[in-house]
């Protein structure tokens, strides 16, 4: 395989109903070369794009957020007193029988998540915190309480881990909103 070529690419003239002409494959091959020049990829364009990737999990059902962060009612203002210079946000998930509550303290540039999730089947065995550089996970107690302190402040998610049944996750979301 030639620099031009990619895996994938039709074989010239080779076997199959997708096979290419030798003169289109010659053309194409041509082509490429231009648009490698004339407008080449970013550097950091595939590894922004295999990144991305990372962060999809396909086969996991995805809960929805039933409030934005900051509409608690105002009731962080008289946390501030309480916790000093920390912040902390209330989030809240559903899908079915399922719901999360989560609150978020960001203190001293880490985060410490402590929540809630509920499942009228009582399927729930674990809790998956993720975030782009590091995975914690936590098992929750008798009441469905869970705790994940140290937190590095970024992006992050929860995944429900269930037994037999189908893995939730609630979408991404801002530890400092």
């Amino acid at each position: 395989m030639s620099g031009t070529e990619r895996p994938g690419d039709p074989e010239p003239g080779g076997p199959g109903p997708d096979a290419l002409p030798p003169e289109d494959a010659a053309l194409l091959a041509r082509l490429r070369r231009v648009v490698e020049v004339v407008d080449p990829v970013p550097d950091d364009l595939l590894e922004s794009g295999r990144a991305l990737f990372r962060l999809h999990r396909p086969g996991v059902d995805l809960m929805t957020m039933l409030t934005a962060p900051g509409a608690g009612g105002g009731s962080e203002a008289g946390l501030a007193a309480v916790r000093g210079s920390a912040t902390s946000h209330l989030h809240f998930f559903e899908l079915d029988s399922v719901t999360l509550d989560v609150e978020v303290t960001v203190r001293a540039g880490f985060a410490e998540v402590v929540g809630v999730v509920t499942d009228t089947e009582g399927a729930v065995v674990s809790v998956t915190l993720e975030t782009p550089s590091a995975t914690f996970t936590s098992k929750p107690d008798g009441d469905g309480r869970f705790e994940v302190s140290r937190v590095p402040v970024a992006l992050m998610r929860l995944t429900l881990g269930r037994g037999e049944d189908r893995t939730v996750a609630t979408p991404w979301f801002e530890t400092s909103s």
